[in-house]
């Protein structure tokens, strides 16, 4: 190549030619971080608020559904009621999942059957009760997906677990039938019937109150929690200082916690019913 000559521009070397910056700097990384958890403070009490919803209406679901099982099963059985629970004069205990189980005489049927934990069930297509009797069982009874269970339910950590027993051998529920309907001398069961003139306010199904959640009173029971039949005094407001009731005419309310549960605290009956009755009946007429 001749001194002076021109080198072609194919062969010139390449001029660095500046890149714009890439990435962030550490000041505009936080900025994004602090706008990630405003957004984040915003949109989770709304999310939050959502869930407690579609829970409240999910439990109130599954009354409607154990309340539809309560009739059909009174149609098929003489106008005859379920059972409470696994006592036979119209008391109510905490069921060890041996009595839930029942004993099973020489036809194939247990003493059981015609509780309403395990008289029901057929009727809105789920397992019975006493298909989770064995400890190897437990953990699935207490399963959101379980029909006998409002998903807002707060049971104790160790309820599934069989090394617990026997403190925990009894199967506790979180929707319970009403205490009320059968009582002494008038067990093991009652006619539908007693029912019908004050249908519209007889409580068929309520929240249970269980051992871990908030009372609405503080003189509300504490011993044997999570019975499979209850009444005001065992009531749990889990859905907004509330909860639901299922009625013998088939609908199912929402009531705050104090206007099922006495709290005035001047009552007598505080942390019980409120009598007299307005909106909430729980015993049924005895008169014939």
């Amino acid at each position: 190549m001749k001194i002076g000559a021109r080198i072609p521009f194919c062969e010139q070397s390449p001029r660095r030619i500046a890149s714009p910056r890439s990435g962030f700097t550490l000041v505009e990384l936080l900025v994004v971080i602090a706008v990630i958890i405003i957004i984040a403070a915003l949109l989770l009490p709304a999310l939050s608020h959502a869930k407690a919803r579609a829970q409240q209406v999910d439990c109130m679901s599954r009354k409607k559904q154990w309340s539809m099982a309560f009739q059909m099963y009174a149609d098929d059985n003489e106008n005859f009621i379920a059972r409470e629970g696994y006592e036979r004069l119209g008391g109510v205990k905490l069921n060890n999942w041996g009595q839930v189980r029942g004993i099973v005489g020489p036809p194939g049927v247990s003493d059981s059957d015609d509780v309403w934990y395990n008289a029901l069930p057929l009727y809105v297509g789920v397992p019975k009760a006493s298909a989770y009797a064995l400890p190897n069982k437990h953990a699935e009874f207490y399963e959101r997906a379980t029909l006998f269970h409002c998903a807002a339910a707060k049971f104790p950590p160790q309820v599934a677990n069989p090394q617990y027993a026997p403190k925990y051998f009894f199967a506790l529920f979180s929707i319970a039938m009403n205490s009320q309907l059968i009582e002494f001398p008038y067990g093991p069961t009652i006619k539908i019937d007693r029912i019908r003139d004050e249908e519209s306010r007889t409580v068929l199904f309520l929240d249970n109150l269980l051992p871990d959640e908030k009372k609405v009173h503080p003189a509300q029971e504490n011993s044997e929690l999570g019975q499979p039949a209850a009444y005001a005094d065992r009531f749990s407001a889990r859905h907004y200082k509330g909860g639901n009731l299922a009625f013998a005419d088939g609908h199912v309310s929402w009531f705050a916690g104090n206007k099922v549960v006495q709290t005035d605290p001047n009552n007598p009956l505080r942390g019980g019913p409120i009598m007299p009755p307005v909106d909430i009946v729980w015993e049924p007429k005895y008169d014939f």
